[in-house]
């Protein structure tokens, strides 16, 4: 009968094209892979990397061939997409107090505060994985997550110093820790199960030499000791576990709190009464030009009516980059109406109210430059109106309700 092999060849493609799917799927994956698959790559990789440099010159060669590939790799990576990773590397967010960010860590959760028990069933489970530290350096397992727990507190903190030059290392997750946050919990989750691990061998090691010992008083106290700690590690891991899952609708209904949380709600109500209202007058096929920070988006999320976005991103639609560039040209330049009828746009939504009616997450400036908010107002006619809200046809291009 055969048997299927174990091919490491295999196992490294399988898991290199579980790596590109990530990133494929959103292009942050890059980084958080980074953050654990290098730590882990610097543990396991490193003794066979010296072991073959030692082999000999071919062994070598292979390596730094590899070492190149790499770096050709990461390089044409940051000249593809480096109109992305400036955008990421000057974007700004106020500066915090590294202490919370600390507690934060310690609780596991950046969101401690909307948390009815203050996070302690996560603090628990820190509290295991720091046992597990121990035993991952005294047994050697799983020292690479001790690399990314430190790397993902690092990076944490940085997130918080963003006045300084090291926010460009937390700059890939927008300065949120709670972006950077999953991957110290990875983290901790493996160190904590690392922790129960060596604890049950310790029991059963205790527990064999209480049957050989010729002095079975002190054998069994090392058993009873072992036994305790995982059973006291067991109860706390699993508590931990019932404890947040009961939450997890608490702490999601929190994110759309508009007296508390700041960044998710952008929209006043009268914004959004006048979004609705505004809707119903554009036909089914309508599509409204949107700047990103006014509130446009929402004529989709409220009301189903498409909205696009014009953008600079160098490999984007073109249509899409003449119309975030040259909005301001529409009377003089003929290419601005034609790239906009090609987009289906024909409706523009412009907001004046600079304090957005009180709402936490409003009044915030585009995060890049465009023409967007720069189309002549006789280049526009209004559609409705309530004073701060105005939703125009873009006129100026021969189009008409």
């Amino acid at each position: 009968e055969r048997r299927a092999a174990a091919s490491r060849v295999g196992g490294w493609l399988a898991a290199g094209f579980a790596c590109l799917g990530l990133v494929a799927v959103h292009g942050a994956s890059a980084f958080n892979l980074a953050v654990i698959g290098v730590p882990a790559l610097l543990v396991v990789g490193l003794v066979a990397i010296t072991q073959r440099w030692r082999a000999g010159n071919r062994q070598r060669m292979i390596i730094m061939a590899l070492a190149g590939l790499v770096v050709l790799a990461v390089a044409l990576g940051v000249i593809g997409f480096w109109d992305q990773l400036r955008m990421l590397f000057t974007y700004h967010r106020p500066s915090a107090n590294a202490v919370a960010v600390l507690r934060e860590a310690f609780h596991d959760s950046a969101m401690t505060r909307a948390i009815r028990d203050g996070g302690w069933g996560g603090a628990s489970l820190t509290v295991v994985a720091a046992v597990g530290v121990v035993v991952s350096v005294v047994r050697r397992r799983h020292r690479w997550a001790i690399l990314t727990a430190v790397l993902a507190v690092l990076l944490m903190v940085a997130s918080v110093y963003t006045d300084g030059p090291l926010r460009v290392f937390a700059s890939p997750w927008y300065l949120q820790r709670a972006r950077i946050m999953p991957l110290f919990e990875i983290a901790v989750l493996v160190l904590a199960v690392t922790a129960l691990e060596g604890l049950g061998d310790s029991a059963r090691g205790r527990r064999a030499a209480l049957l050989a010992s010729p002095q079975p008083v002190r054998a069994a106290w090392g058993l009873r000791a072992a036994a305790a700690l995982l059973a006291v590690s067991t109860v706390a891991l699993g508590g931990a576990a019932v404890a947040r899952s009961g939450f997890h609708h608490y702490v999601i209904a929190f994110s759309y709190q508009p007296t508390i949380s700041r960044w998710p709600m952008m929209l006043s109500e009268e914004e959004i009464d006048f979004i609705r209202a505004s809707a119903d007058l554009l036909p089914q096929d309508a599509v409204v030009l949107g700047q990103p920070t006014n509130g446009s988006a929402y004529y989709w999320s409220l009301t189903g009516t498409d909205v696009v976005y014009p953008t600079l991103r160098r490999y984007a639609e073109a249509d899409r980059r003449i119309v975030a560039r040259h909005a301001d040209e529409i009377l003089d330049d003929p290419q601005v109406c034609a790239a906009l009828d090609r987009l289906g746009a024909h409706y523009y939504y412009t907001d004046d109210d600079l304090t957005e009616g009180g709402a936490p997450g409003g009044a915030e400036t585009p995060r890049w430059p465009n023409q967007l908010d720069e189309l002549p107002r006789e280049a526009l006619t209004p559609v409705a109106s309530d004073g701060d809200h105005t939703l125009w046809l873009i006129s100026a291009c021969g189009w008409a309700r």
